[in-house]
């Protein structure tokens, strides 16, 4: 019985296209869930000083509103610090609806790169 189904040349197309999808999303870094103001993933602060800085933001955004978050991680992967930190403030939804007052700090160790990034609230 003869295969009447896709021709080889089409498959391998398909599968090598799945593949390459799989293997972009695999080099994907992760976005960590907001916790504190202060989210230090690399081991660079200690906890007295992760905890000061905590409290300062807090006090920063009691009295002004202003909500600023400091991310500091190993690497971003293959993403670039601009990509990553707009999906990091896009996630985080930081700064109030309307006023747009929110800041990211981006600290990327391993790839020696850091970033502000203004968050926008839609």
């Amino acid at each position: 019985m003869p295969y009447s189904g896709m021709p080889l040349h089409r498959l391998l197309m398909l599968l090598s296209g799945l593949i390459l999808s799989i293997c972009c999303l695999a080099s994907t870094v992760e976005i960590p869930r907001l916790q504190t103001q202060v989210m230090d993933l690399s081991g660079t602060l200690s906890e007295p000083e992760q905890n000061e800085l905590n409290a300062k933001l807090r006090a920063l955004e009691q009295s002004k509103g202003s909500q600023f978050a400091v991310l500091i991680i190993p690497s971003t992967g293959e993403e670039s610090i601009e990509q990553y930190s707009i999906r990091v403030v896009e996630a985080w939804q930081l700064g109030r609806k309307g006023i747009d007052d929110g800041v990211l700090l981006l600290i990327a160790k391993d790839d020696r790169t850091v970033r502000i990034e203004v968050g926008t609230v839609a």
